[in-house]
């Protein structure tokens, strides 16, 4: 796809799609385990103090949360502070119960909660200046960390970002590189298939993913808001990047999901942000230090679940409970508020390029869903930024 395409399709749609040319393989540290590389990450950023740990109580973000700790008492070091963002009015976000357990377990004396109402909002109080001084931005939420930024000023944060695709993440060939470590059971057919994903043309990968996902029922569907032709190319994008994996851990993540362009653009723009407020921040999961270490330890062969990740990399500092976690919060509500809700409610269905957006059927799902597609999240700010600059400078004010 060509750079002009890609940033149209980009535009057009919300959404982050390609590889990053200039992006090379991860390099691991001689001899170094996942877990001892992570552990080196994570002492970086324990030495620029205060360190403080953006803490949802999510597997990722307790990992990191355990292994500095960990860390931190071995060295001699100030503890890390977990930071968590409450939000009373948002019950999918509800994690209090795991978090305490987390803290709890660590033996933490320090444990910042910073109460949050209508400020997360997609166009809200923390994310207009971030929209108008960086403009769109990748991920569209990049803004959730600017109270956890400001409280740590001259030190550093620690993120658990990446850790889901590094450890779990929906691999086009999962099933049949768990059924060759016999992890699963598998048929002639699977046999078959694991040839064709270790070695087989990319060409002849492709037709067998679209073919398995007809007969999983798996095909995806238009989202109403999008135009024929966005979802086709957004179709082709996808695509593309399914046939580029294959039977092996480390070729899937090398050739695909290190070098994602979404991957990339987020951390560049979170370490942006950061540094607007004299922060460091660190991402372990994303590091290619543990990504490389991580990949030469377990070579071809993927994780069996998620929760085998987590026992892997940190069992023995998690409560088992934590490890074998399968809840999830979602924060949808919070970024969907009445900032939000009332931006929808009046917008004139300018801003976005109707090449690719149905304007009415985008303006239906903001304002007839109760909980609007989060997919269309981006599409919001984009259509704000739009109207923001058509505004006069008193108003923006």
């Amino acid at each position: 796809m060509s750079r002009d395409r890609l940033a149209a399709l980009e535009r057009g749609t919300g959404l982050v799609f390609g590889l990053d040319p200039e992006v090379t393989a991860p390099r691991a540290p001689r001899g170094a385990t996942a877990r001892e590389a992570l552990e080196s990450v994570v002492l970086e950023a324990l030495q620029r103090p205060p360190c403080l740990v953006s803490f949802s109580g999510g597997r990722d973000s307790s990992s990191v949360l355990a292994v500095a700790a960990h860390v931190a008492r071995r060295e001699g070091l100030p503890l890390p502070v977990p930071t968590t963002l409450v939000f009373p009015e948002c019950e999918s976000a509800e994690e209090s119960a795991w978090q305490e357990l987390v803290v709890r377990h660590l033996a933490l004396p320090e444990w910042n909660r910073v109460v949050l109402h209508d400020e997360i909002d997609l166009v809200g109080p923390l994310a207009r200046p971030v929209l108008r001084t960086l403009g769109r931005t990748w991920p569209f939420n990049v803004y959730f960390h600017v109270p956890i930024f400001e409280l740590a000023r001259g030190g550093t944060v620690l993120s658990g970002v990446f850790g889901d695709e590094t450890t779990s993440a929906g691999w086009a060939w999962r099933h049949e590189n768990l059924v060759a470590q016999r992890l699963r059971p598998g048929g002639p057919r699977d046999l078959a298939r694991i040839v064709l994903a270790a070695a087989g043309p990319r060409a002849v990968r492709g037709q067998v993913l679209r073919r398995r996902e007809v007969r999983r029922d798996e095909v995806p569907t238009r989202p109403p808001w999008l135009t024929e032709y966005a979802f086709d190319i957004v179709q082709d994008a996808r695509r593309d990047q399914a046939e580029r994996e294959s039977l092996s851990l480390r070729r899937s993540m090398t050739q695909t999901l290190w070098r994602l362009r979404s991957r990339v653009l987020g951390l560049e723009t979170l370490d942006r942000l950061a540094a607007e407020y004299d922060v460091t921040h660190s991402a372990p999961f994303a590091d290619e230090r543990f990504v490389g270490a991580l990949l030469a330890e377990r070579s071809w062969r993927m994780f069996e679940t998620r929760t085998a990740a987590v026992r892997h990399l940190v069992g023995d500092l998690l409560p088992e409970e934590m490890c074998a976690r399968s809840s999830k919060a979602y924060f949808d509500s919070a970024f969907f508020h009445r900032h939000a809700r009332a931006f929808a409610h009046d917008w004139d269905g300018t801003g976005l390029d109707p090449d690719y957006v149905v304007a009415e059927e985008l303006r239906r799902t903001w304002t007839h869903d109760d909980e609007p597609d989060a997919r269309t999240f981006a599409l919001l700010q984009d259509a704000w930024l739009a109207a923001d600059r058509r505004s006069p400078a008193s108003d923006r004010a």
